[in-house]
């Protein structure tokens, strides 16, 4: 819903354009860890925008903090870069417990030859790229899927077992 032309001089929104769909997708993707038990926050504002990168948002858990991107298009080889080299400055030294990636099929490739590429071995692993959205930003991935490899619910919650 939006207010019309008339009222306010902007013409409705494009729900066709990358921008909109991406929000969309984001939307979808918060939603589920949601479902899950998460909380889901914005990422901090880049210190730097050269070398600092704001992901699309943040779902923590327990101790688990999860770095979440969608991508719905593949960006630049220098780019990636960039972010590759920020998502392992994290991961080492901000307590990020895993980056997650909801893709389409192109960036799910993309993704994940970059973080072959530029992630050092001892944390590659922590990074996942998961196949979610097919080209129009429409969810098709198995619903368990990009959670699968998570520990369990009580050891995100920082349960103990009994004794």
């Amino acid at each position: 819903m939006w207010a019309t032309h008339a009222a306010i001089g902007l013409s409705a929104p494009n729900l066709y354009r990358q921008t909109t769909r991406h929000e969309v997708a984001v939307a979808a993707v918060s939603a589920r860890y949601l479902a899950r038990g998460f909380t889901w926050r914005r990422d901090r504002k880049p210190a730097n925008i050269r070398t600092d990168h704001q992901v699309d948002g943040v779902a923590v858990r327990g101790d688990h903090v999860e770095l979440v991107e969608v991508e719905l298009t593949p960006k630049t080889r220098s780019r990636y870069k960039q972010i590759m080299d920020n998502h392992s400055w994290r991961l080492e030294r901000e307590g990020v417990s895993r980056v997650s990636y909801f893709c389409t099929a192109d960036a799910a490739r993309a993704v994940t030859g970059h973080a072959d590429e530029h992630l050092f071995r001892t944390i590659r692993d922590r990074l996942q790229s998961v196949e979610s959205f097919d080209v129009r930003g429409r969810w098709i991935a198995d619903e368990d899927a990009p959670w699968a490899s998570l520990p369990t619910a009580a050891e995100l919650d920082g349960a103990r077992p009994s004794e």
